[in-house]
C-alpha cells in the first residue's frame, strides 16, 4: 500500500532518488536567492508598451497580448537575454542600432542577446502559421 501510494504520488520518478535531505532542503534557499537577485525577470505587457531591462536579471521573459508595438530598451549586462512571445499582433521596436531582421507586425516570438561593448541587441524574430 505504501509503495503504491508513493508511485501514484510521483508517477514520473522511475529510478532511484539519491538526493540527501540537506540537498532537498536547500532547494528553497536556492530558489529564494534567484528570486531575490532577480536573475530571471518576467514581465506581462499588453498592446503598445515598453520593456525596461532589469539591472540584475540575466534573462527576461515578456508575455505580450493584444495589438501594438513593444519597445525594448537597451540591456545592462553583456550577454543579457530577452525572450518575447505574444498571443496577439506585435511589432517590436529594438533599441537603436540593434542587429537582426524585423518581421513587422507578424512577429509571434522573438529573442535577443545584448552586446554591452557594441551597445545594442542581436535579435531574431519568428512567425507562427
Amino acid at each position: 500500500l505504501i509503495k503504491a501510494t508513493i508511485k501514484a504520488t510521483f508517477p514520473n520518478i522511475t529510478g532511484a532518488v539519491t538526493a540527501t535531505n540537506a540537498e532537498l532542503s536547500g532547494i528553497d534557499a536556492r530558489v529564494d536567492t534567484i528570486e531575490a537577485n532577480n536573475v530571471i525577470d518576467v514581465q506581462t505587457k499588453a498592446g503598445t508598451a515598453s520593456v525596461t531591462m532589469s539591472a540584475t536579471a540575466l534573462d527576461t521573459y515578456v508575455k505580450h497580448s493584444g495589438t501594438g508595438t513593444l519597445t525594448i530598451g537597451g540591456g545592462s549586462a553583456d550577454g543579457q537575454k530577452i525572450n518575447v512571445t505574444t498571443t496577439g499582433t506585435m511589432t517590436i521596436s529594438w533599441a537603436t542600432g540593434s542587429q537582426g531582421i524585423s518581421l513587422g507586425n507578424s512577429t509571434k516570438i522573438a529573442s535577443g542577446i545584448w552586446d554591452n561593448a557594441a551597445g545594442y541587441w542581436f535579435f531574431s524574430e519568428t512567425v507562427t502559421s
